[in-house]
């Protein structure tokens, strides 16, 4: 059976990998920032029986499984989205260099005395009879000899105008001339936290990849497992046959008979142990991928990873300065840093 090996000098691309994989440091390469590609290896060995293929088992490889995911991961999609996000930052500060027009609308409508006045005052359309004038000469009579009383009574235009309504319009045209930096530094913001969204994005598939390789390799040491158990289950059946007729010869006595079984008994209870962490190991490889729990699949690859050369202090100081979430936390600091002078 083909496997994956993943060398430890270029970057993760999972277009890239082929046919073969080694396991035993990949949480130190995710960590390093170092990355996968194609070699050769030895195979799996067989399936179990109660693993066998059905005609809609599929045959699943480490590239496959691994390129499914970046497709199908939540956590992926969610990265992209904030990609995205910052993109939409980077166009909105670009946009506050250009002039900028707005346009409002407004109405209003009151029977209060106050308001209705003041509208009446903008719109340029109040008149004397607003005053209540016309009531006043009623009042005072045609030779004014009323004044007095007519002075004293309140003008009904005036205190109870009745319902009114006003509506208002506004175009204003706004020029950015000079704001001391505000949008140099909103924009240099922006980009820094585009670029931490990038690098939480290559970070997020790392740790994806990951998972799955791991999730991967734990199905094919789970299998392993099976297989041992199944030739323990066989070999304990024997030796229970044996000591049947043993005992049956007179050979070895009852007790002996029934240690055999009980045996027996416990080492079946360990198989079928195995092979419930084998439908664990594959839930575990479908929540990954996203595939439906009701598809059967048989992987057919050995994981396999070189050794990465180096000293652990090289290891720690290509870490420090390629591993993509140190990448993205630098990178969040430079949008604080632009927020601040903006």
């Amino acid at each position: 059976m083909p496997s994956h090996e993943i060398p430890s000098n270029i970057p993760i691309n999972a277009t890239q990998l082929s046919r073969t994989v080694r396991v035993s440091a990949v949480t130190l390469m995710i960590l390093a920032g170092v990355g996968l590609s194609p070699a050769e290896a030895t195979t799996l060995p067989p399936l179990a029986a109660n693993d066998l293929s059905t005609p809609s088992t599929i045959n699943l490889g480490i590239q496959q499984a691994i390129e499914q995911a970046l497709t199908q991961n939540p956590m992926l999609q969610q990265s992209q989205a904030m990609i995205d996000q910052a993109k939409g930052a980077i166009q909105e500060a670009n946009g506050n260099r250009l002039p900028q027009l707005d346009l409002s609308f407004g109405a209003m409508a009151s029977n209060n005395a106050l308001n209705v006045f003041g509208m009446k005052l903008n719109q340029g359309a109040a008149n004397f009879n607003d005053f209540g004038v016309q009531q006043f000469f009623t009042q005072a009579g045609p030779t004014f000899g009323n004044l007095a009383g007519a002075s004293a009574v309140p003008p009904d235009a005036l205190n109870h105008p009745g319902w009114d309504h006003n509506f208002q319009t506004s175009l204003k045209l706004s020029i950015p001339i000079y704001n001391g930096g505000k949008i140099r530094g909103l924009r240099d913001q922006a980009q820094a936290l585009l670029q931490a969204a990038q690098s939480g994005d290559v970070a997020a598939k790392q740790q994806l990849m990951q998972q799955v390789i791991s999730a991967y390799a734990a199905i094919d040491a789970a299998q392993a497992f099976v297989g041992v158990t199944r030739q323990a289950v066989d070999a304990a059946n024997s030796y229970l046959n044996l000591s049947d007729k043993l005992y049956k010869q007179g050979v070895v006595s009852k007790s002996d008979s029934l240690k055999s079984e009980v045996n027996a008994g416990d080492i079946e209870l360990r198989h079928q142990e195995a092979i419930n962490q084998l439908s664990n190991a594959k839930d575990g490889l479908r929540i990954l991928i996203g595939m439906p729990s009701n598809q059967s699949f048989k992987i057919n690859e050995l994981i396999n990873l070189s050794k990465p050369k180096g000293t652990l202090e090289e290891a720690r100081s290509f870490a420090m300065q390629n591993n993509p979430q140190i990448v993205a936390l630098t990178q969040q600091i430079d949008a604080a840093r632009s927020g601040v002078s903006s």
